[in-house]
């Protein structure tokens, strides 16, 4: 199978904690038996890859959500984790399409707090203090410029 013709939607950048785990909402049109994986930087080799709704391999895990989703989870995060990965749906006739995204894995923590029913995320790292809104489930920093 060859995989390096794809579609690539958008980048998002998350900040992680070493030894914690990341989840990302790869939104993306599937049927739940269509082909779902997840790669890093190229897709030169799957870190998961499966059909079914849920499948675990490792510390990677995808789980089918809805026909516009499904997530990828990625745990016990090392230093060494840090890099570009990719979800992405594999298609029959036509490109893959993939979602990018890249993580950073810290030392810092993250902490969430629900204000007046907003999610507001902290995230800190020895002097540094990130404060940032989400709306997701998760904490994560998308479409930075600053990279």
């Amino acid at each position: 199978l060859f995989y390096s013709i794809v579609n690539i939607l958008f980048s998002i950048l998350l900040l992680a904690a070493e030894g914690g785990n990341v989840t990302v909402r790869c939104s993306l049109s599937l049927h739940p038996r269509c082909r779902k994986f997840l790669c890093r930087e190229e897709c030169d080799k799957f870190l998961i890859d499966t059909n079914d709704e849920i499948a675990t391999s490792d510390r990677y895990k995808i789980k089918y959500g809805s026909r516009s989703m499904f997530n990828v989870t990625i745990g016990r995060l090392t230093e060494s984790d840090s890099g570009r990965y990719r979800c992405g749906v594999g298609r029959n006739h036509g490109k893959n399409t993939c979602q990018e995204f890249e993580i950073t894995v810290t030392g810092g923590e993250f902490l969430m707090e629900i204000m007046e029913n907003v999610p507001v995320c902290f995230w800190r790292s020895g002097d540094r203090l990130v404060i940032f809104l989400t709306d997701t489930d998760a904490c994560h920093l998308s479409h930075l410029d600053d990279k």
